[in-house]
């Protein structure tokens, strides 16, 4: 059974976001209000300094919490199916990560599809990582987190880090990850009508705007079809309502097969990002409860 503000969350949410109309002119369209959204920034960061700078040409926000004793670095990658940028709820969400993971957090706004495709927004955030190393950063004491196709970027990276030999994070925190490109896994049929958020027509979309003409079984696109050995822990959380949840369940499974320490935490009755809502639902405060507790057992 959710919560009673669950239910009125998942209501709103159901009214407004589902099979909205999801093509090109859409997509600027929203852009253009997640950019209005940022405006109410200084109104929800209350917990946090904001400083906002460019990293190897792209735009960052660090979040430095306003506690003492900060103890780690949280490279965040937002999520909004890879054609959605930064929205006050974003800045909102990470600012109360900040403060619950006694840790500065950097905010990547990265490219956009459709305009830059894959691998475009993968290397950024690669070129980035190395630029902290380089700048000083211990990798012992990072993480690389991500919502949705954040997420998807983020086990991406830590991927190529891999293969490039590369210092990789502590661990990963992975919300509502999309790990295969193909859209086959079943929870696309039982979920599809349960998922308030996404459905695998809108998924469609937002996967042919960040692939193109590549390959969808490319490990980097589907890492649901990768050797993930030697990648750091990770915790995955998806809701049960999710269509994204068998992909997220196999994910975790072989991650587990190819000797990750890996965990995985369903929310029952939750949906696409509910971890969003923190401080405006009991289940979304105590996704974040568990985010602490796992990232302070890991750096």
């Amino acid at each position: 059974m959710i919560s009673k503000q669950a239910k009125v969350i998942k209501k709103i949410l159901k009214a407004s976001n589902k099979k909205l109309e999801h093509n090109i002119k859409h997509t600027l369209e929203k852009r253009k209000k997640y950019e209005k959204s940022l405006t109410a920034i200084k109104l929800l960061s209350r917990k946090s300094k904001i400083e906002w700078t460019d990293v190897e040409g792209v735009r960052v926000a660090w979040v430095s919490p306003l506690v003492e004793d900060v103890e780690r670095t949280i490279i965040y990658i937002h999520g909004g199916g890879f054609v959605y940028g930064l929205s006050a709820v974003h800045v909102a969400y990470v600012d109360r990560l900040a403060e619950v993971c006694r840790a500065k957090v950097l905010l990547i706004d990265y490219s956009l599809s459709p305009e830059a495709r894959f691998p475009v927004a993968l290397n950024e955030i690669y070129k980035i990582w190395k630029h902290l190393i380089n700048d000083g950063l211990d990798p012992s004491k990072a993480v690389l987190m991500g919502d949705s196709a954040g997420a998807s970027l983020s086990i991406s990276v830590a991927l190529k880090l891999r293969s490039n030999q590369l210092p990789q994070p502590s661990c990963l925190v992975l919300f509502s990850p999309s790990v295969d490109s193909t859209l086959g896994q079943e929870s696309y049929i039982y979920n599809n009508d349960k998922d308030i958020i996404l459905d695998k027509e809108i998924m469609d979309y937002f996967v042919d705007s960040y692939v193109g003409q590549t390959d969808r079984t490319d490990v980097l696109i589907s890492p649901i079809r990768a050797d993930l050995h030697s990648l750091p822990s990770l915790l995955l959380q998806v809701g049960s309502d999710e269509v994204l949840l068998d992909e997220c369940k196999i994910f975790v499974e072989n991650a587990k097969r190819d000797g990750v320490d890996a965990t995985l935490k369903i929310g029952k009755g939750m949906w696409h990002n509910w971890h969003l809502s923190a401080e405006r639902m009991p289940e979304s405060s105590e996704s974040l409860k568990t985010v602490a507790d796992f990232i302070a057992g890991n750096c």
